[in-house]
């Protein structure tokens, strides 16, 4: 199976705007939220959820579970995406809706995830150098989404792990290089975060010996 090469995913900002408590939160779901996820300690990010968190439980009991939480959005090209954020020690995370106004009924549709308490696929680190994630990942691609005008990021996705998406600076990498290219990165270079698109979690990783990445 060929992997979907086209990752549009919007700039994660971490300003805040004006925010507040979520509100009118079902008791009986925020306390089964609360009482089942402890307040620190390492979030394993897999296919199903950021440690005991679930991607699809509601923005509402993810919000009743985390000690600190406040709306903000994520700037796209036509404006802006409803957000929460979610910070412990250790660990800042974003649960975007791709609408104008959040719904906490509902779950997020994208998780940005970074802090040194996050465990990516495969056991490795946040704050492990880009060379693990070379090594350990495989073959994948770039998307250098961020290399217009003032932003300086770039994005990579895995071809075995179709939901991930990785950002890091765009400082220090070959400007001629093939998207397929992932040595071109500098082998220290650091994440500035991590995405989980939920809806890809349900796709079928594709086998690296098919895989069309390095191909124009």
């Amino acid at each position: 199976m060929r992997c979907n090469r086209t990752v549009w995913i919007p700039l994660l900002t971490w300003a805040i705007c004006a925010c507040r408590r979520a509100d009118n939160l079902p008791s009986s779901e925020a306390h089964a939220a609360v009482s089942s996820a402890p307040a620190s300690g390492k979030l394993v990010v897999t296919d199903t959820g950021l440690g005991p968190f679930r991607y699809d439980a509601s923005v509402a009991s993810i919000r009743a579970s985390w000690p600190k939480s406040r709306l903000t959005r994520v700037p796209w090209e036509m404006g802006w995406y409803a957000a929460v954020e979610l910070s412990r020690p250790g660990a800042r995370v974003i649960v975007e809706q791709q609408d104008s106004l959040l719904n906490p009924t509902k779950p997020g549709q994208y998780w940005y995830v970074r802090g040194d308490s996050i465990v990516l696929p495969k056991h490795l680190r946040f704050n492990a150098r880009w060379l693990e994630f070379r090594k350990t990942y495989g073959e994948g691609w770039m998307s250098n989404a961020g290399g217009e005008g003032d932003l300086d990021y770039m994005r990579v996705t895995f071809c075995r792990i179709p939901y991930l998406v990785l950002t890091l600076p765009l400082s220090g990498i070959d400007s001629t290089a093939l998207p397929g290219d992932l040595a071109s990165i500098p082998d220290s270079a650091r994440l500035i975060d991590a995405i989980i698109d939920v809806e890809k979690t349900r796709f079928v990783p594709c086998e690296p010996a098919h895989d069309s990445t390095n191909r124009n």
